[in-house]
């Protein structure tokens, strides 16, 4: 039987400065803090529950999802070889931001590998994170299915949503050319992968969609909540990986900037102007553009890393360039307080950030 060891805590080391002109007199200059996140071990029990999840999962991949890929040969079949992708995942409606630019050549889920696709029991292949087979036969691994078990509070309809998003963003991640042979070394692009992750992310978050109306149409009915509920579930799974890596105190500008867009995106949908289920798509269609300054950055093997330790808190301020092209930025104010968006990238705690988001875009909303 394993022992689960609880993540370190450390408190952060804070320096203030005195001003007899402000209030309150004394106000925080630079925060440090060194810590590292100790992997918990997997139990007996969490290794028979991810049993269960990846037999849960390889049933879907064999049998629903190849049968909901099938589903979409047919209709293809029958629109015609030009017909959009969208055509057959979303009902009938007016979609035409996400019919353009990048995203009118995307191949629809008919032309993926999930038509055939697999779930070996092995994983010996899937590092930490997985592999695909060129007989497209997937390993997950189990540290990356305990993380988002941790993550989802052993949700098991959660968990799986996780799972088929997952899979659905990595099989359009092929025919963007990412492969287990092309990935190598390709966070060195960052805007080149910001870009393709938030293709993938959409394109999955759609066909997640398509598949629960068939699958678990009770949930769909809201389709405001159901897709807040899926970039929640997405962002979980995001975290899961970065819950991989045991430093705490650092993360990549593209992983941060991946987490601003969703967590922005979300806020978008939940405002009270998006109305229907074309008004989501349209938000997914056009992804925002925002930014942190304030924080050391860094080089390492060619990626650029941010340092969430050891800034002014001064310093710190959130660039958003909104659709109509205006430039919208704010440092600490009012609600928004940038010191704890960065405890939530420090702590990995994504509700954190989203209150903090929150409540600079009800500032700012028109």
């Amino acid at each position: 039987m394993g022992t689960k060891i609880n993540p370190l805590i450390t408190k952060p080391i804070v320096t203030y400065q005195y001003n007899a002109n402000k209030t309150p007199k004394y106000e925080q200059i630079l925060i440090l803090q060194e810590n590292n996140q100790v992997e918990v071990n997997i139990t007996e029990a969490d290794q028979q529950f991810i049993e269960e999840i990846k037999n849960d999962i390889k049933a879907e991949l064999e049998n629903k999802i190849a049968a909901f890929v099938q589903g979409k040969v047919e209709d293809k079949n029958r629109y015609g070889q030009n017909a959009s992708w969208v055509q057959f995942v979303l009902p009938e409606g007016e979609y035409s931001e996400i019919e353009k630019g990048y995203w009118k050549s995307l191949p629809d889920i008919a032309e993926t590998i999930l038509k055939d696709s697999t779930l070996s029991s092995n994983t010996d292949l899937a590092g930490d994170g997985f592999f695909i087979s060129e007989n497209n036969e997937w390993q997950i691994n189990d540290r990356f299915i305990f993380n988002i078990i941790s993550r989802l509070g052993r949700n098991k309809s959660k968990i799986l949503r996780a799972l088929r998003m997952f899979i659905f963003h990595e099989a359009i991640h092929l025919p963007q050319g990412l492969t287990n042979y092309t990935a190598l070394n390709i966070g060195r692009f960052p805007r080149v992968l910001e870009e393709a992750d938030y293709i993938a992310d959409v394109w999955a978050m759609i066909h997640e969609y398509s598949y629960s109306k068939m699958h678990h149409n009770q949930e769909t009915k809201s389709e405001k909540e159901f897709f807040k509920e899926m970039i929640s579930v997405a962002s979980n799974t995001m975290w899961a990986f970065d819950d991989l890596d045991p430093n705490n105190d650092e993360m990549q500008i593209r992983r941060v900037n991946r987490y601003l867009i969703w967590y922005w995106n979300y806020l978008q949908i939940e405002d009270r102007s998006t109305v229907n289920l074309q008004s989501i798509v349209s938000i997914l269609a056009n992804k925002p553009l925002l930014e942190l300054r304030g924080l050391d950055i860094r080089a390492q093997a060619q990626r650029t890393i941010y340092r969430l330790t050891g800034f002014k808190v001064e310093e710190l301020e959130i660039g958003y360039l909104e659709i109509s092209g205006r430039i919208k930025r704010a440092s600490n104010a009012g609600g928004l307080q940038l010191n704890e968006v960065i405890k939530g990238f420090r702590e990995r705690n994504g509700e954190r950030i989203l209150s903090q988001l929150k409540s600079w875009h009800h500032q700012i909303r028109s």
